[in-house]
């Protein structure tokens, strides 16, 4: 008698390489990764480890997860930055066109101006955002054409250094006022020998651009007519000029200045303060506006007045004022 046996299903062993399924064949199967320690422990039948074991093995495990949730974060906040970056790569401003830059930042620059030789005014702040900005900036010479010099310009680290900077980007269009005294100020930490030589050296910088100047007032002492007596080029861009002489002793009031006769395009002449030779400094023929003295000088006895009203043929207002005006007696009745 043959007794019949079912095939019964063979278990899996769960830490053997050898699988078999329901028909008693086996397949190959990745064993369960185990850590070296507990592989001894699995293989046999001797006693289990003890509580510390599995709290060491545990403690490994706490330790690679906190590794790996720390890796998450950082790569979490990684995208956040590269997101952040995305977005502001994409901003509208960057699309904006230098030309619109340009005119907002020309309406900045006439609220409060303070002229560019201010390192605090306006071109220089803005050129210190990004160099996007300054390029834009450093581009434009309407920013850079008003330029206003004075003792507390001394302050500055080298200060010619940085005047000569701001007119090299100033255009043809120059508003320049140089005051070598002003009232008041902030006094600069220097001596007023050093203030002297200071600004005479400002001035000295002032005068090498001088066929940039479109309108100059210039407060200057009497020693700096020899600045400008050492001008030989033509100032074709002047159109108005303001000159305030000082009343430093020099021999004869200094020398005859000639420099403004090459000014096709002056027509107006502001001058002041002590009285020096002017008589063949302007070309008055074509001059429309004066105002200044009339006096007469020594010892040439130039008189200013006579000179402007037999010269100026277009004169259109003039207002003199000191010594040397004719006197103009009424016809009698």
């Amino acid at each position: 008698m043959h007794l019949s046996t079912a095939r019964l299903p063979i278990q899996a062993n769960l830490h053997s390489r050898r699988v078999f399924d329901s028909s008693g064949l086996y397949m190959e199967q990745e064993p369960t990764r185990l850590s070296g320690s507990l592989t001894p422990f699995l293989s046999n039948n001797n006693a289990p480890p003890n509580e510390s074991f599995s709290d060491e093995l545990r403690k490994e495990r706490d330790a690679q997860i906190a590794h790996i949730d720390m890796e998450i974060l950082r790569l979490q906040k990684q995208r956040e930055e590269m997101t952040l970056a995305y977005q502001q790569a994409l901003s509208p401003v960057r699309r904006v066109p230098p030309e619109v830059w340009g005119r907002i930042f020309a309406q900045c620059s006439q609220a409060g101006y303070r002229g560019s030789y201010n390192h605090k005014s306006e071109p220089w702040v803005i050129s210190h955002v990004c160099s996007t900005w300054r390029t834009i900036v450093t581009s434009m010479s309407a920013l850079w054409s008003y330029v206003y010099c004075s003792p507390a310009s001394l302050d500055t680290v080298n200060p010619t250094g940085l005047l000569d900077l701001v007119l090299s980007r100033a255009g043809d269009k120059l508003n320049v006022v140089f005051r070598y005294k002003s009232f008041p100020t902030r006094p600069p930490r220097c001596t007023p020998e050093e203030i002297e030589e200071g600004m005479t050296g400002l001035f000295r910088v002032v005068v090498r651009y001088c066929r940039l100047w479109r309108d100059a007032s210039l407060h200057i002492a009497s020693n700096h007519l020899d600045i400008l007596h050492t001008i030989e080029e033509d100032i074709h861009n002047l159109r108005r000029i303001s000159l305030f002489v000082g009343t430093y002793p020099i021999d004869s009031m200094g020398p005859t200045v000639r420099c403004f006769r090459v000014a096709p395009k002056l027509t107006s002449v502001h001058l002041s303060g002590s009285l020096w030779n002017a008589a063949e400094a302007f070309p008055w023929a074509q001059i429309t506006n004066y105002d200044g003295f009339a006096g007469v000088h020594a010892p040439s006895n130039t008189n200013l007045f006579e000179v402007i009203i037999r010269t100026a043929k277009d004169l259109r207002t003039a207002r003199f004022s000191g010594k040397g005006i004719p006197r103009v007696v009424p016809p009698s009745r």
